[in-house]
């Protein structure tokens, strides 16, 4: 094995564990898969679940250069439509992801989709793929539909400030 790594874990528990091998003659962890996306998390689906969507884990990211497997990169459908501040018939949805913030997000994302001609879906998945950090993202589309619609996504290439707007950084 030359690299491996772990899921859901925080990046101070990610850390220790390095700091553990690097004083044992040990091979640290090189890679993280925790859940990651444009609308940051309130609360993760499943007890034991990490995210990093948060600012202080974005910059430990970005300053370690961890790549990031992302799973549940598009909130649970969040960015497809069904996500609507009236609409609270999700009530995962409504826990992990309901928030202005992220209706914010919502409409930022809809609003730039307009102008490349794509769902929000794509702009969710462009979001993550445009990381000052290694991204792959993981999503799991319940259609064929959502999964064209969000492909569409590797076909936009966000700017730093776009992505900083999305997120509500500017």
């Amino acid at each position: 094995m030359r690299v491996f790594g772990g899921s859901n874990w925080t990046p101070a528990r990610f850390d220790e564990a390095n700091a553990w091998a690097a004083a044992n003659g040990r091979h640290g962890f090189e890679v993280l898969s925790n859940h990651f996306g444009l609308a940051e998390a309130l609360d993760v689906p499943w007890a034991g679940c990490e995210h990093v969507t948060d600012p202080e884990s974005k910059r430990w990211l970005e300053e370690r250069q961890i790549p990031l497997l992302p799973w549940s990169s598009q909130a649970r459908g969040f960015f497809t439509g069904r996500a609507r501040p009236d609409d609270t018939s999700d009530a995962e949805l409504v826990r992990c992801y309901y928030s202005d913030a992220n209706f914010e997000r919502l409409r930022r994302a809809e609003e730039l989709g307009g102008q490349y001609g794509v769902p929000a879906t794509a702009i969710a998945l462009a979001y993550v793929l445009h990381q000052p950090f290694p991204t792959f993202p993981l999503f799991g589309p319940r259609t064929i539909a959502e999964a064209r619609s969000s492909m569409l996504g590797l076909t936009v290439d966000l700017t730093p400030e776009q992505v900083a707007w999305l997120d509500l950084r500017s």
